[in-house]
């Protein structure tokens, strides 16, 4: 009996809503208010008729409840929910490439934050005689990088280890970054290396060319604009790459 009563008693009020989205939702609702405030009441020493009957009286009068209920869900801001919804999931399938695009972007650069550069190549190049922290960082239009280490192998072997990222929000479309590297007197020193993909990218560049001075130049260009940064090396005697590099029996 007193379930049926509940029953006339949620069908009165929500046939006062006049968006009929919303009447499910409110519906749920009451009837969770009125379970919650029956079964304080049996608590309380009520038997479970008598505590369903007096919830009930406390919700107050049908239509009263209805017609208020009725002002809080306004139809003209239902529409504009439910519509925005449907916008919102056309946009999401219409996007969906772009979307895993973006997201496959974000994974890839985890892996790559997560990885780091490479293990020192002690196999191939020999064991590391020095490595430093230059400490350099700079911009390409909108493309930024930070040179994170140097190091030379006893081989004769220099990797210079560098990170790039770009503006989220480029002004315009720029050129992507290009990192080469000189002596003092301008000569350059050719190499060849890596570069991962991400939104944060790790390169190695090793160099292929004798370095024999006390500085190295890492070189990069805004148009026509050349810009030299210059990492200052551990004095030592000259500096050859080994001999599978330049070709020769015997370095020099």
């Amino acid at each position: 009996m007193a379930w049926s009563e509940w029953e006339r008693y949620l069908d009165q009020v929500t046939n006062c809503v006049v968006f009929r989205y919303d009447r499910a939702d409110i519906r749920e609702e009451l009837l969770a208010h009125l379970e919650d405030h029956a079964q304080c009441l049996m608590e309380e020493g009520l038997s479970k008729e008598e505590a369903a009957k007096e919830a009930l009286l406390a919700m107050g009068d049908a239509k009263e409840v209805g017609e208020a209920l009725n002002k809080e869900h306004n139809p003209v801001l239902g529409w504009i929910y439910r519509i925005s919804r449907w916008v919102l999931g056309l946009l999401i399938v219409l996007n969906l490439p772009t979307v895993l695009t973006v997201v496959l972007m974000i994974l890839m650069t985890a892996g790559q934050v997560l990885m780091g550069y490479d293990e020192p190549r002690t196999e191939e190049y020999g064991a590391v005689v020095w490595e430093i922290d230059p400490d350099v960082k700079g911009k390409s239009y909108q493309t930024h990088f930070t040179v994170d280490y140097v190091r030379r192998y006893e081989d004769g072997t220099i990797q210079v280890g560098y990170r790039s990222w770009s503006d989220l929000f480029p002004p315009s479309q720029g050129w992507s970054l290009s990192l080469s590297y000189e002596m003092e007197d301008g000569e350059r020193v050719f190499g060849g290396g890596s570069l991962s993909s991400g939104l944060i990218s790790y390169g190695e560049d090793r160099l292929r060319e004798p370095v024999v001075d006390d500085a190295l130049y890492v070189v990069y260009y805004e148009g026509a604009t050349k810009h030299r940064i210059r990492i200052d090396l551990p004095e030592e005697d000259g500096i050859w790459l080994a001999p599978n590099w330049m070709g020769e029996e015997d370095a020099p």
